[in-house]
């Protein structure tokens, strides 16, 4: 069903459409709809990963149980970390909520481990030099 949703109305979007069409799936708590729209809003050549973006989705798979969801997310962020803006507010949303959702380094995978530490320190060192 949410395929034909998809099919039907979604990707005939417009950039801005399609990431107002995912904010809100985001704010209605509709996640697998919202995971589905982000995996094509990513193959769009104008697609710019945004770290918020990632902080906001993780928060709803954590807060919903598909902790699976949450480790895929975090697999497409750090194939995307080299791609990423400094954004200390974005960061800070998903640092706090990683450890929020008990996402501790003995929890998380070693890869996922090194791609927050690494986010971290490009952001904080980009924004204070």
């Amino acid at each position: 069903m949410v395929e034909q949703v998809f099919e039907s109305k979604v990707r005939r979007l417009l950039k801005f459409d399609m990431l107002a069409v995912l904010r809100e799936l985001l704010r209605q708590n509709e996640a697998l709809l919202a995971l589905q729209v982000f995996k094509d809003v990513r193959k769009e050549y104008w697609y710019k990963p945004q770290v918020l973006v990632y902080a906001d989705m993780i928060k709803m798979f954590a807060s919903n149980d598909f902790l699976e969801k949450v480790e895929l997310l975090l697999l497409y962020l750090k194939i995307e970390r080299y791609h990423l803006d400094a954004d200390t507010e974005g960061f800070n949303a998903l640092f706090r909520t990683l450890m929020n959702y008990g996402f501790s380094p003995q929890i998380t995978n070693k890869g996922t481990q090194q791609t927050i530490y690494r986010l971290r320190h490009k952001f904080s060192h980009q924004n204070f030099m």
